[in-house]
């Protein structure tokens, strides 16, 4: 049985087995954490976490895609809904499945305190959400500051207890929503895993003064430590996609947060990037009249692809303390 993939839902499915393996083997979670996979699909991936992590859970938006996971793996926690709803400090607070339960109330210590949010919800109106995404219900398709996840050996320090382990293929038309959501979850995301579109993946990494560098840039430059792992190619999926992919290793508890409220820092580096071609002193204008500052004379010739993440961090200082 195979699924038919649907392009409204970017549905390319992995195909080749060394690439497979490659994602499994980075995930790298020690014993007893919990692994999520995002937007199984046909599950080419999922039974090989499967046999690593055997309470993995998946998540899944396509009904087709759940009853095939679900035949084919009688053991794997499916569930059926939209990612960009699922409640990841619930899950971080599930911990392991009881032997002989199958759902049931979540366990574990009480759910800490979630950071800012890093971005305006995201709404895909056409997205189905048949059930919460939480271990009582079934969701499926496809964090925080203080954590310090464990890795592979000189990796990332030691992870929190519930910390999770997210891995996944993400569809190319809501790649960005669903970084932001783990980057807003990373109070209870110790790593993510994931293959993304090549250029999103130039730009996750990219540093000040290239042409990729962006938002995306710096506010993973400063929450989480961010490594392109390697480049996939179209051939190795069905169907075929126009572009090229890579896998990212996002490690949330191998960095520390900048001392700045991060709506502070958001007012700023949007303004910034959202007029990338001017100088700082024009693009940032209205930031520094309302907070009745003046911009700093030594950024207010630089253009926003020539200010580090830290600089930004300094900015949004400077505005904040007004």
């Amino acid at each position: 049985m195979s699924v038919r993939p649907k392009k409204r839902l970017g549905q390319h499915f992995l195909t080749d087995p060394n690439t497979v393996r490659r994602i499994a083997d980075a995930v790298a979670a020690p014993p007893g954490a919990r692994v999520v996979e995002i937007g199984p699909g046909e599950g080419a991936l999922t039974g090989v976490l499967l046999e690593r992590y055997p309470d993995l859970v998946a998540l899944e938006v396509d009904p087709e895609a759940v009853a095939h996971l679900r035949a084919a793996h009688p053991a794997l926690d499916v569930r059926q809904g939209d990612v960009l709803e699922a409640d990841w400090g619930a899950l971080a607070g599930e911990g392991g499945r009881d032997e002989g339960q199958e759902g049931g109330a979540a366990s574990g210590p009480p759910r800490p305190r979630r950071p800012p949010p890093l971005a305006p919800p995201v709404q895909e109106g056409d997205s189905p959400q048949t059930t919460p995404l939480t271990r009582g219900g079934a969701v499926e398709r496809g964090g925080a500051p203080d954590a310090r996840p464990p890795s592979p050996p000189s990796l990332v320090p030691s992870p929190a207890p519930q910390a999770l382990y997210v891995v996944g293929n993400l569809p190319y038309y809501i790649t960005s929503p669903i970084l932001f959501a783990l980057l807003d979850a990373r109070e209870h995301v110790a790593r993510a895993v994931v293959m993304v579109q090549k250029e999103v993946a130039d730009r996750l990494a990219a540093p000040p003064g290239s042409k990729t560098y962006g938002t995306l840039s710096v506010y993973f430059g400063l929450y989480a430590e961010t490594r392109t792992l390697f480049t996939v190619s179209r051939h190795c999926f069905r169907p075929k996609p126009a572009v090229e992919s890579a896998v990212v290793a996002l490690d949330f508890g191998a960095a520390e947060p900048p001392d700045v409220a991060f709506p502070a820092l958001q007012r700023v580096v949007r303004a910034a990037f959202g007029q990338r071609r001017k100088m700082l002193r024009n693009s940032l204008g209205t930031v520094a009249e309302a907070a009745g500052v003046a911009v700093p004379e030594w950024a207010a010739t630089l253009r926003p692809e020539a200010v580090s993440p830290a600089d930004f961090v300094r900015l949004a200082r400077h505005f904040d303390a007004a």
